[in-house]
């Protein structure tokens, strides 16, 4: 075992090369396909000047902004909130076309400038003012102190060249240059052009708003021919508002290798908004139809805090028509209001002050942030428009429907991205040096060849090429059965059941598992068990040496997550199937479904069900290839635990090293958000699974016992990281990897060989088929799954290939990009292209291949299994009388009460 090393500690900082692209794979039956993707034209010999700008006003009848006691307005200053995002691009908009009108001897034509509305200017002519810096003060007249402007006295604005990359030629990939230092011009110039393409729309914010990243949405899309359906009205309030992803980006194009070529990947996006509406209104949206006569109880005053938290307001009964952020909705409806001379209720003090008499005293009111705390009436607040629902303001109700209608098939996609991009006039860019391309690229592409499936006792299964399933035959039986001596039948419900009634679906998941070749005896219980008493449940289990419990737990309740908090604290295995599921397969039959869950039975017990052959071969039974995947949750910002305490970053990783080599098993770690983004955990990870590769040495039957020796290459496929970051991967992880893999190594001959692999779905490329039946379903609208593109959509620096490895039924493919930061192996497009789509066919649960490689699949779920893991261990811990803002998810003692390691889980896969 290799001495540990320092989870914190920074790689070598040695910028390493990064594999190039070598010769695209050849392997798989060619296939044309298109994609969204523009080329950009770019003039040869166009110049671009960057300059910063800072924008100051103010509303106080001053000269200048000398006073110590003006505290101006920062129009310039980026923001995260939506609405004041809006409006100071608004209004920085307007102060833009007065300067330039005004100032257009110093400064040039406003149709050869390109100003994102906050902070960065360009221009593709030098600008005319001398000296260091332009500065301006702009004394506004009351004809022009309207609209945005309104209210305000005096601006002043300063532009000045930046320090770096100040004046660029903009066409810079003349000559290729594939080291991270070019990285920074790529950003100059993708900056540019991502502002150019927005341009039209952050003229007319009246009718379009836009984001960060190139986000960009129609206010009124049925002005642009968009379909009446794509924008169908929201619950609680809310609605959907349809607009485009635009990601400058640099591809091969269309001669392929060793070519370089801007261009732009336009998505059409769809976005949940609040609706600007009055606060009554929206409450009674929020509470289905609610009566705000009457007071509301514990239960709603949650559901509207849900929504309704870091909502923008403004109000409707004074002079003043501010901006308010609501904090919380407070329970009580007659808060006190305490005044210099005597203390009232808010009621009464809207009746003497504004002679307003409320027309609900018995709502609750809204608590804003302002200089203090302060409440008011919900009939005196009207949301402000342009806010987009936040993470944390959703309900599943919503969630539910926004995730229905944003699932948008491949024909309307294509339909709705032609919407946005003539919409927003970006073929019609003229004086920017620049223009686009009024076509998408194709590509051929190629459709790599399935796995052969391969069961126990010589068994195989052969993929159906029209719905790239298999099954398994009657007689065959789990490549390697699981096993359990004892294990429990529940029913878990809130009102008594007859259990007799669903002994039939323990006996046919006996029955399944038998001929499958689980070894499993009859359930020691049959048991219907009040959800109250679930804890209870599993002390008895516990102590009658319960292994396993297969649980069918009533629709209505909400205790999964109780659930696994238990089967960790008791380690006692469990399955959780829903009352409508067992009530199907008792009615209908549902064979299918049995299979399934028969399935994630045998894994969860231990045993693998399958194995792959590609080529002949089995993929991982000679066991020299160790393969790792490792994905991460990171909570959203602003969402933090008990009081100001972060939620930590939680990451989940998966490798085969269970009993068997092809399985696939995991566990997760807490790391503290600060650190997480140094990008520096998988050292920590390849060195725990390396440890426990070796503790699995020899383990075994004589049939399929595995390696006893230190595996020749370790395959990584790493989740969650922008290409922004993969500087940082390059320079700090893998160097830390390679310094793990070191110490196992005895000497120079017997190195691990590392291949390190992002993998992403946060891109805005999607691939289509060349042609499209508009009446068929999406799943045939779709391209099929082994589609595989190394060249033309690809990076001209990375050696990156997308691979679509799964079936969309619902919805446009999103194929992830896979991108080899490290190659050691110097594997070829073909061997990691096949490679890594067999190993998209090794879940074992449901047969079907998955859209991620199932190593990284199943990291991902142990990420996500580990960040509820955190919050019900929260709620736990304040049931016992604990005060949760006092837990450190990063001390030892706390993190070994939910991570896995030192459990009898930590080489069983329980999160099937």
């Amino acid at each position: 075992m290799a001495p540990p090393i320092d989870l914190y500690k920074n790689g070598s900082g040695v910028s390493n090369p990064h594999p190039t692209p070598i010769e695209p794979g050849k392997a798989g039956r060619p296939v044309e396909l298109q994609s969204n993707i523009f080329g950009i034209v770019i003039n040869q010999e166009q110049k671009i000047y960057r300059y910063d700008v800072s924008i100051f006003a103010t509303s106080r009848p001053v000269e200048d902004f000398s006073d110590p006691t003006v505290v101006p307005i920062e129009i310039a200053k980026k923001t995260a909130n939506d609405h004041y995002s809006s409006e100071r691009k608004a209004m920085a908009g307007k102060v833009f076309e007065m300067l330039f009108d005004q100032y257009a001897d110093e400064l040039a034509s406003p149709v050869v400038v390109f100003y994102d509305r906050q902070s960065i200017l360009f221009s593709v002519e030098r600008l005319k003012y001398t000296g260091a810096m332009f500065r301006c003060l702009i004394k506004l007249t009351p004809a022009q102190a309207v609209g945005p402007l309104e209210g305000l006295h005096l601006i002043e604005v300063q532009i000045k060249p930046t320090a770096e990359n100040y004046e660029m030629p903009l066409n810079v990939y003349k000559e290729m240059d594939n080291s991270l230092v070019a990285m920074d011009k790529d950003r100059t110039i993708f900056q540019f052009l991502q502002i150019g393409l927005v341009q039209h729309a952050l003229a007319n914010p009246q009718s379009f708003l836009v984001f960060e990243k190139g986000k960009v949405y129609m206010k009124n899309a049925q002005v642009f021919g968009v379909d009446p359906m794509e924008t169908k009205k929201l619950p609680d309030g809310k609605e959907l508002k349809v607009g485009a992803k635009y990601s400058v980006q640099l591809v091969e194009g269309p001669k392929g290798r060793d070519r370089a070529n801007i261009s732009v990947a336009i998505d059409a996006k769809k976005a949940a908004f609040h609706k600007p509406i009055p606060m009554p209104e929206k409450a009674v949206n929020i509470l289905a139809g609610f009566n705000f006569q009457r007071s509301c109880n514990s239960v709603q005053i949650e559901r509207l805090n849900i929504v309704l938290r870091g909502l923008m307001v403004t109000t409707t009964h004074g002079r003043s028509k501010k901006a308010y952020k609501i904090i919380k909705v407070a329970f009580d409806s007659s808060h006190v209001i305490t005044l210099p001379d005597k203390k009232i209720s808010v009621r009464d003090y809207y009746q003497e002050k504004y002679n307003l008499c409320l027309q609900a005293p018995l709502a609750p009111l809204i608590c804003v942030q302002a200089k203090k705390e302060t409440f008011f009436p919900m009939e005196v607040c009207t949301v402000l428009p342009d806010q987009r629902v936040g993470f944390a303001q959703q309900t599943a109700e919503q969630m539910k429907e926004t995730t229905k209608e944003c699932a948008v098939p491949p024909i309307r996609r294509q339909t709705l991205i032609m919407n946005n991009a003539e919409a927003n006039e970006i073929f019609e860019t003229k004086h920017g040096g620049f223009r686009v391309v009024t076509n998408p690229m194709k590509v051929n592409a190629r459709q790599l060849a399935p796995p052969v499936i391969r069961y126990n006792n010589g068994h195989t299964a052969n993929i159906d090429m029209e719905r790239f399933t298999w099954k398994i035959e009657r007689g065959a039986q789990y490549l390697i059965p699981g096993k359990c001596d004892v294990w429990a039948f529940l029913l878990i419900v809130r009102q008594p059941q007859d259990i007799k009634h669903y002994k039939p679906l323990a006996e046919r998941l006996y029955n399944e598992a038998i001929r499958r070749g689980v070894q499993l005896e009859a359930p020691v219980a049959c048991e219907v068990v009040n959800f109250e008493r679930l804890e209870e449940m599993f002390q008895t289990m516990a102590q009658n040496k319960v292994d396993f419990a297969l649980m069918v737990t009533d629709d209505s309740l909400t205790i999964q997550d109780e659930i696994k908090s238990f089967e960790r604290k008791y380690q006692i295995v469990t399955q959780n199937i829903k009352l409508r599921t067992a009530r199907e397969v008792l009615e209908k039959g549902k064979p299918a479904t049995v299979e399934n869950l028969c399935n994630k039975m045998n894994v969860k017990l231990g045993g693998i069900n399958y194995s792959i052959k590609i080529n002949g071969n089995t993929l991982l039974q000679k066991g020299e290839t160790l393969v790792i995947g490792l994905g991460a949750t990171i909570a959203p910002p602003g969402v933090r635990l008990e009081g100001e305490q972060p939620m930590p970053t939680v990451v989940g990783y998966a490798a085969n090293i269970s009993a068997d080599v092809d399985g696939f098993c995991g566990d997760f770690e807490l790391v503290d958000p600060k650190l997480a983004s140094d990008q520096l955990i998988g050292g920590l990870v390849v060195q725990r699974v390396i440890d426990d590769w070796m503790k699995m040495c020899g383990v075994g039957n004589a049939a399929r016992k595995r390696p006893t020796s230190l595996p020749k290459r370790v395959v990584l496929y790493r989740g969650g990281v922008p290409e922004t970051a993969y500087d940082k991967m390059i320079q700090n992880e893998i160097p830390a990897i390679q310094e793990v893999l070191s110490k196992y190594s005895t000497d120079s001959k017997n190195k691990i060989a590392l291949t390190y692999i992002i993998v992403t779905k946060d891109h805005c490329t999607r691939l289509f088929r060349a042609e499209i039946n508009p009446s068929d379903r999406a799943n045939k609208q779709n391209i099929d799954p082994g589609c595989v593109v190394d060249t033309i959509l690809t990076s001209p620096k990375f050696k990156q290939f997308y691979l679509n490895s799964h079936i969309a039924l619902q919805g446009s493919a999103l194929t992830p990009l896979y991108t080899i930061l490290c190659d050691d192996c110097k594997w070829s497009m073909d061997d990691i292209e096949e490679f890594t789509y067999s190993l998209c066919y090794m879940h074992q649960i449901v047969a079907l291949p998955t859209s991620l490689p199932t190593p990284l699949y199943v990291a991902n779920r142990y990420a996500e299994r580990g960040r509820r893991m955190v919050v019900q261990h929260l709620k736990n811990e304040a049931a016992a009388g604990v005060n949760p803002a006092t837990l450190n998810f990063l001390d030892e003692d706390v993190k070994n009460k939910i991570v896995y390691k030192s459990t009898r889980f930590s080489n069983l896969r329980v999160n099937a």
